[in-house]
């Protein structure tokens, strides 16, 4: 079997990398199913089937590259659907939270325009406000800077 060569100067080495790569990207594969908790069946020795031809080789190669790819773009979309769920929920939150805010300030503003018609009185104050959601880390941060630009009227 060559023993002059080298491991790496043999001419199978780049098959067995091409298996090892395989058997990599069929594990990946398991393993997301397995997240799922999807059953995997176990086969009996007497049903494995053969080892496939070089041919078969290539075609199972580029399916297993095919799908590895498909579960990593899944995967990160997951990702990016979750948090936008996330953001969408806390806006959610903060409209509802504001909502009721809104409807007071429609009544008071009613009120003050009904009383400013009656005195004619101008230069009234203007009260401006906004609502976000801001991370836990960044809290004290963002209090720190509304105090100091609103310099010390804020609620």
């Amino acid at each position: 079997m060559n023993e002059g060569l080298t491991s790496y100067q043999r001419k199978f080495v780049s098959e067995v990398r091409r298996c090892d790569e395989m058997e990599r990207k069929i594990r990946f594969i398991e393993n997301e199913i397995r997240k799922d908790d999807i059953n995997i069946p176990v086969l009996e020795p007497e049903t494995i089937p053969p080892a496939p031809k070089p041919r078969e080789m290539i075609d199972l190669e580029a399916q297993l590259e095919k799908t590895e790819k498909e579960i990593i773009e899944l995967a990160q979309n997951d990702v990016n659907l979750k948090s936008n769920y996330l953001e969408l929920t806390e806006m959610l939150r903060v409209l509802e939270k504001t909502q009721g805010f809104f409807e007071e300030q429609q009544v008071v503003n009613m009120e003050l325009s009904k009383n400013a018609e009656d005195h004619h009185h101008g230069g009234g104050g203007h009260l401006g406000f906004v609502a976000g959601v801001v991370g836990r880390d960044r809290e004290f941060a963002f209090e720190r800077m509304l105090w100091r630009v609103a310099r010390g009227n804020v609620f």
